[in-house]
Formats: C-alpha cells, sequence, structure tokens
C-alpha cells in the first residue's frame, strides 16, 4: 500500500470489482450470513475495527471477528451486516457507506459469507453489546499489511493440509475466516487483483468430502 489517498481510490474502485461466487451447490443448506469490514480515516491511516466474540457465543467463541451474523428474513447481505455492526458496536447504518463487497466465504459452523467493505466519515462512537463482543479492536490497515505483524502456520484440519496466514494486532491473533478476509482486502488494496473464492471453493469440497466420509456407517 502505498498513500492514503491512493488507499481511498483502489477502495472506491470495489463498486465495480466484480466478486468471486461460490456454486450454491458447494453451500446447499447453510445458512446465510454477511460481515462488515468497517473502516474510517484518522489522520494519514486508515483504520479499521474488529472485535473479540464474546467466550459464550455458540459460534466462533472468543475468536477475533468482523462485525456480522446470519441474515433474518427477508434481509438482503448488505442489509444484514450493517444491522449486525449496529447491534454489536452501536454503529448506526446512516454512518455507513459501503464500497462494495469481496468474495463469497465460508465457515465450518455452517454459514455462506458474504463480506461488506463499509466507510464512516469519521472515527466511530463505538457502544459494544457485551453480550456479543468482549472487546474492540482498532487498528490500521498499514500496521495489518506491515510483514512484522503477520505471520504463516501449518495446519490440517477436516482432513485439510494448508498454510494460513494470520495478522497480529497486540496480543490479538486474527486467523482462520477473518484472517482469510482480511488478506482478501488488503492484498487489493496492494494492487493485486486476484481472487480468494476459487482457493475457498477447494477446501469447501474437501471440508464437505471429510462430512460426508464420517457420517458415512462403518461396515
Amino acid at each position: 500500500m502505498t498513500t492514503t489517498a491512493a488507499i481511498c481510490a483502489r477502495l472506491r474502485e470495489l463498486a465495480s470489482r466484480p466478486p468471486g461466487l461460490l456454486e450454491p451447490s458447494l453451500h446447499a443448506g447453510f445458512r446465510r450470513a454477511a460481515v462488515l469490514l468497517p473502516l474510517w480515516r484518522q489522520d494519514e491511516d486508515i483504520c479499521i475495527a474488529l472485535t473479540r466474540r464474546a467466550d459464550h457465543l455458540t459460534h466462533h467463541r472468543g475468536q477475533i471477528a468482523f462485525p456480522g451474523g446470519g441474515l433474518m428474513p427477508g434481509e438482503d447481505t448488505p442489509a444484514a451486516a450493517l444491522r449486525e455492526t449496529h447491534e454489536e458496536l452501536g454503529i448506526e447504518a446512516s454512518a455507513v457507506e459501503l464500497l462494495g463487497r469481496l468474495d463469497d466465504a465460508w465457515s465450518v459452523a455452517g454459514f455462506h459469507v458474504v463480506p461488506w467493505v463499509g466507510w464512516l466519515d469519521s472515527e466511530p462512537r463505538l457502544n459494544p453489546d457485551p453480550g456479543e463482543v468482549e472487546q474492540v479492536l482498532t487498528t490500521s490497515l498499514a500496521r495489518l499489511g506491515d510483514p512484522a505483524n503477520q505471520s504463516r502456520r501449518q495446519r490440517r484440519r477436516y482432513g485439510m493440509r494448508f498454510t494460513e496466514r494470520r495478522y497480529h494486532i497486540g496480543d490479538h491473533v486474527v486467523w482462520g475466516l477473518s484472517a482469510d478476509i482480511l488478506r482478501e482486502l488488503l492484498d487489493w488494496l496492494a494492487g493485486d487483483d486476484a481472487h480468494r473464492a476459487a482457493a475457498r471453493a477447494v477446501r469447501l469440497r474437501q471440508y464437505g468430502h471429510y462430512v460426508a466420509q464420517r457420517e458415512v456407517p462403518a461396515r
């Protein structure tokens, strides 16, 4: 990433970037969900907010995540992302300009996730919901994009072996789904037009195969 002005200009290009989509058959039975990546300018930095999810939640407890959740009946993904962000962080939907969306993603908790990127004209006054949010983390995109704040880890899970890029915010580590979404945004801002949907589809197929094998009764 270069200057703040260049980053802002690149963010505006998200509106014309066709998102990578997962084949519907791959996530049949998954619940639709959306998350928001809330961004704002602070001095010469572009900042972003994430949450540490409460430890008592059913899904992804204690993990670092973007505000978001499952769609309500009759709701589309932009509305869900804005509603969940208001519920979790107290940011009014009217304060967020949706710049565009990233590629389809998925969670082993059974969610088909659409990530949206939102812009705020000023630093938000956050009012996190203690029932869902243990802690709010804010940092700059420049800091997240610094290799000194990144690491890679070899993982084997659900029959899959892969290298995961992780991001460090102080003592906290962003990994899993949130890290992959963050990677897509940072790569896009660095000028990489590659999509993440294809790699996510490969893992989803592997995961589906693993689950199917586990469900076949032994003979």
